[in-house]
């Protein structure tokens, strides 16, 4: 495998650790909210649980910077 599909595979793998966690944050928030109206009570979704799917933005983050770092290293200068 060559560097610049070793960098597109990062960057794709990142953006999933980075895209996956905002949906299901994001579902889980829309979810809450329409039963607690539901339920005339306004209790939401846990922040405990929003900040575990959070955590993984960080590595997921680092992984797609790196993937970039990687592909701008990779291209040959002129």
């Amino acid at each position: 495998m060559n560097i610049q599909e070793g960098a597109r595979r990062l960057k794709l793998a990142g953006l999933w650790l980075i895209a996956v966690p905002l949906c299901l944050g994001l579902l889980g928030w829309v979810v809450a909210l329409f039963v607690s109206l539901l339920h005339h009570q306004f209790n939401f979704f846990p922040l405990d649980v929003i900040m575990i799917l959070f955590c993984s933005l960080i590595p997921g983050g680092t992984i797609w910077l790196t993937g970039w770092i990687m592909e701008g290293f990779a291209k040959e200068s002129r």
